[in-house]
């Protein structure tokens, strides 16, 4: 049987580990809803400033009609929090890791383990532990 302060503790950690995987969600969505995390390119918007953005000068040569002057809408260049990192999972110092999925995993693994009934997961710990200090079976040597 529980005591009221183990279950106050386990209420208290998911209700943190809600907060946190809401207010990721949150900022995802205030950020633009990516797909992929996206940072802030310096270069990106110094090359666009000095570029024009419509399919007549980009494909000039092509004798488009000049009643089309349709613009292509960019990426916007800013900070958006995305569902996925945008980098290899093995660069954790690339600033591209953080998204929702890295935010919100551990909160949810938190979670999920104070969900689980304390005598599963002692008879799992005490299994583990016991396969780990078992000494090899060695054959007794032989007295020749």
């Amino acid at each position: 049987m529980r005591t009221g302060s183990s279950m106050l503790r386990r209420a208290l950690s998911l209700v943190c580990a809600a907060a946190v995987i809401a207010m990721t969600l949150m900022l995802w969505n205030a950020t633009g809803r990516a797909v992929y995390t996206q940072q802030y390119d310096p270069d990106r918007a110094a090359r666009e400033a000095a570029s024009t953005n419509d399919l007549a000068s980009q494909f000039g040569d092509m004798e488009l009609p000049s009643d089309s002057a349709v613009s292509i809408e960019p990426v916007p260049n800013r900070f958006r929090l995305g569902l996925l990192p945008s980098t290899y999972p093995w660069d954790i110092f690339n600033p591209d890791i953080v998204s929702v999925l890295t935010l919100a995993t551990p909160a949810l693994l938190i979670a999920l383990m104070q969900l689980t009934p304390a005598r599963f997961t002692r008879g799992v710990a005490r299994r583990l532990l016991a396969r780990r200090t078992e000494a090899p079976s060695q054959p007794a040597p032989d007295p020749a």
